[in-house]
């Protein structure tokens, strides 16, 4: 809204909204560690009355350097919420169930993203970006108290069973344990590969049709948003059909029952995007194009589910906040890699070069999945099977 309704130098918008993509990654990952030494619940609080306040002080300024750094700020407490999130649903829920909530609560950004704007907008167009960002902020600020006074951090805080013996005895692992565990950094890489192609192809797939295929930017539009919706279903599925995997088979120490599902997903998406690149020209039927881009956004966002699901799922509750955060930083790593490295590419030979670069790195995932199919997956200390 900032950049619609206010007359700034380009670079300027740059500066702002860049900061905070910076500010959340550093956030995330720090947020990560300390939700393991805090109550998650007050953290999460105390993040979003944080970003609520510093909006609402955002909407009061007009001097450029001063909106990015409370927007930077503002980042900074925003990375507090995801991390607090993983550790809630941890404790709250069993491992039969915990893929499905998790599915849900990521699903959750992607329909914010898709309704958060078009409510924005209206509220803009009638009473402009401030009264409309201030609007937000202030629901913020109100849901943070509320959160606070009923957000409890455990089953056992309103007396009721813990899932797990490790939550019973909230037993700690020193972080040098965690860090050294060879799962961890498999699950790195994973994010790493599989948020580099996800923001790629969201970002770049229709500046390729629009730009090489001569497609109208309506279509390219309309291909970010079939990308959203397979997004949402695919991460809701992934979550419920796996946990009737893990319903059966257990949390187990070597490999995991969500693996089948995932290799199967990675297959598909390799073959969903392989036709895309190959098939789809300037005669192609929009059809056939939003098919694949369902397709896509289905397997790679359910991809992104899991690979969350499985840090936190074979991590004790009280070092599950750790875990995650080393582990999410290959998805920053990856996000980095899909912005401006792959621009350059494109802009030396093509988007289409770009894209079989992106292809090429999903081919790569499946081959890691592979090789490390019957992994140990105990992440920090020995696990054996949990029902």
């Amino acid at each position: 809204m900032l950049i619609l309704h206010e007359d700034r130098k380009k670079n300027h918008k740059r500066v702002i909204t860049s900061s905070i993509y910076m500010a959340y990654t550093i956030s995330k990952f720090t947020g990560g560690i300390l939700s393991d030494r805090v109550c998650a619940n007050n953290m999460f609080s105390f993040g979003l009355l944080g970003v609520g306040l510093l909006v609402l002080a955002f909407t009061f300024c007009t001097l450029w350097n001063l909106m990015a750094l409370l927007w930077f700020v503002q980042g900074l407490f925003q990375g507090l919420g995801w991390p607090a999130c993983g550790k809630l649903l941890k404790k709250w829920f069993p491992p039969s169930h915990i893929g499905l909530y998790w599915s849900i609560l990521s699903s959750s950004v992607n329909i914010a993203s898709g309704i958060g704007p078009l409510v924005a907008s209206m509220l803009a167009s009638v009473y402009g970006w401030r009264i409309a960002t201030r609007t937000s902020a202030l629901l913020a600020v109100a849901m943070s108290f509320l959160l606070f006074i009923f957000l409890k951090e455990s089953p056992v805080d309103v007396g009721l069973t813990a899932f797990s013996q490790d939550a019973k005895k909230k037993e700690s692992v020193p972080v040098k344990n965690i860090v050294q565990t060879p799962f961890l950094w498999v699950m790195f890489s994973y994010n790493l590969l599989n948020v580099f192609m996800s923001h790629a192809f969201s970002d770049w797939g229709q500046l390729y049709l629009i730009h090489e295929l001569n497609y109208p930017p309506t279509t390219g539009g309309a291909v970010v948003s079939t990308f959203q919706l397979g997004a949402v279903i695919g991460s809701v599925f992934a979550g419920y059909f796996t946990d009737k995997q893990v319903a059966k088979e257990g949390v187990l120490m070597i490999g995991s029952a969500r693996f089948p599902y995932l290799l199967v997903t990675l297959v598909a998406l390799v073959s969903s995007m392989h036709c895309f690149n190959t098939l789809v020209s300037s005669e192609s039927s929009l059809v056939f194009i939003f098919f694949l881009n369902f397709i896509m956004g289905f397997c790679a966002f359910g991809i992104q589910c899991i690979n969350g699901v499985l840090v936190i799922e074979h991590t004790t509750p009280e070092m599950s906040g750790t875990a995650h955060a080393f582990a999410s930083l290959g998805g920053g790593v990856g996000a980095v890699l899909a912005g401006y490295p792959l621009s350059i590419i494109a802009k030396h030979y093509n988007w289409y070069t770009s894209l079989l670069i992106v292809e090429a790195t999903v081919i790569i995932h499946c081959v890691v999945m592979v090789t490390t199919w019957n992994i140990s997956t105990e992440i920090g200390k020995k696990r054996g099977k949990i029902e």
